[in-house]
């Protein structure tokens, strides 16, 4: 009987300065973390944006760059500030405009309206999705439209050696983590 009372009282005492080491200092300021963003602008803004692949989508076939070529773009890093300017890490920048009800975004790069549909697939992840443009035969002579047909039917026939002549239409997808 006196070894069990020996061995509850250790054990009592082991459990109690156990305890007492666990003890919150009343002095310490508790740690406030952030609210998460619930907003679209809020994550775009909130992030710097780092490509992790592009994907173009033709009539003849799906292309996808891998992260290393795709950081050789100069759209391969984006920040979005809260005053609708943006800056990449190849030195451009510019402005935007995004409307949360149609999740659409336009880019002004170098004055020239870029159109974009954005996604969140998570909080910390971004596509961008242009509009499908037409080739052959072509239907927007736009300056915009000419842009894109000149940088995507540039970059497959350099990067893929495409035959862009075959081509009716393309989709370009720019897919970024935050960090």
């Amino acid at each position: 009987m006196q070894k069990q009372n020996t061995a509850i009282r250790t054990l009592l005492i082991v459990l109690l300065s156990m305890g007492s080491g666990c003890s919150k200092n009343s002095s310490s300021t508790p740690v406030v973390t952030p609210p998460p963003c619930t907003t679209d602008f809020c994550l775009l803004t909130g992030y710097k944006w780092e490509i992790t692949s592009q994907t173009i989508a033709t009539d003849i076939g799906l292309f996808t760059y891998t992260t290393s070529q795709a950081k050789k773009i100069s759209w391969a890093n984006f920040t979005f500030k809260k005053d609708s300017s943006y800056k990449t890490d190849a030195g451009d920048q510019g402005t935007f405009s995004y409307t949360v009800s149609s999740k659409k975004m336009v880019l002004y790069d170098n004055l020239l309206p870029l159109d974009f549909t954005v996604a969140f697939p998570t909080n910390s992840s971004l596509v961008l999705s242009g509009d499908t443009v037409r080739m052959h035969p072509r239907t927007d002579p736009s300056t915009t439209a000419t842009f894109s047909i000149n940088s995507i039917a540039g970059s497959l026939y350099n990067d893929f050696g495409v035959d862009t002549s075959k081509i009716h239409y393309f989709q370009a997808k720019f897919y970024y983590d935050g960090f």
